[in-house]
């Protein structure tokens, strides 16, 4: 895909996605209020924050437009910052919230589960973006970097937060597959848009495969998933899906 069509294409998604994740998040915020079933108790108060946090997700995605992107030994977020106005140090704060975003939601989706179970059961980025990396802000890691002499030596310090990285995440996928087990329809979504995309992403650079083939897919995922993730609460709990349905 040509940069500019990529960028047309991607920012399409992303209004789109914050105009559903809008739209279908305040809906389930309106029928967990009005139509929720008296055994949820406190478990709609839990899924009120859950919507708003897809909100602000998307909010936050549509305001940073970034680029998510995996070369070599490396995987990094990007944000363009001279079409945008924004300032390079404030994009990088944004980036680092937006980063932040993901991490509450993939915990989110555990505290979901566990509640439920319990209670209801630079040249890769000019080549494949076309952007000038000194106009953009950016945050990831490299596993191996040049020395002196030009040989690809391991950074102890990349390696260290990876590892770090991967038992933070890996935690909340095995309260998934753990807690969700017993209703696996509302599983599929964080794991197959979340888990395996970006786990994949994650790990590809400790091998330095080529993986610039996912750059764009998960640049798209990452701005979708905070308007799918209400649809499985919308269509899999009885109260609500009749309520949209007009059923009684």
């Amino acid at each position: 895909m040509l940069p500019y069509t990529f960028r047309v294409a991607k920012f399409a998604v992303q209004c789109l996605s914050v105009i559903l994740s809008l739209m279908i998040n305040t809906l389930l915020i309106y029928l967990i209020c009005t139509k929720y079933p008296k055994k949820m108790g406190t478990y709609r108060h839990l899924m009120i924050y859950f919507c708003c946090s897809s909100m602000f997700f998307s909010l936050m995605d549509i305001i940073v437009q970034p680029y998510i992107h995996t070369y070599k030994s490396a995987f990094f977020m990007i944000a363009e910052c001279k079409n945008s106005g924004i300032d390079q140090k404030v994009a990088e704060v944004l980036i680092g919230i937006l980063c932040a975003c993901f991490s509450v939601t993939i915990y989110g989706i555990a505290i979901h589960f566990v509640y439920r179970y319990f209670a209801l059961e630079r040249e890769t980025v000019k080549e494949f973006f076309n952007l000038e990396i000194e106009d953009s802000a950016y945050c990831g890691a490299a596993f191996y970097l040049p020395d002196q002499t030009g040989k690809s030596v391991m950074h102890k310090n990349s390696f260290y937060g990876y590892f770090v990285y991967i038992g933070i995440m890996s935690i909340p996928l095995m309260i998934c597959m753990v807690a969700g087990w017993k209703s696996w329809k509302k599983t599929v979504i964080p794991i197959f848009l979340l888990f395996l995309p970006f786990g994949f992403l994650f790990i590809s650079p400790l091998f330095e495969l080529n993986c610039q083939f996912l750059s764009a897919p998960c640049t798209f995922l990452y701005a979708i998933y905070p308007a799918v993730d209400p649809l499985p609460i919308l269509f899999f709990v009885d109260n609500y899906r009749n309520s949209v349905m007009g059923e009684n």
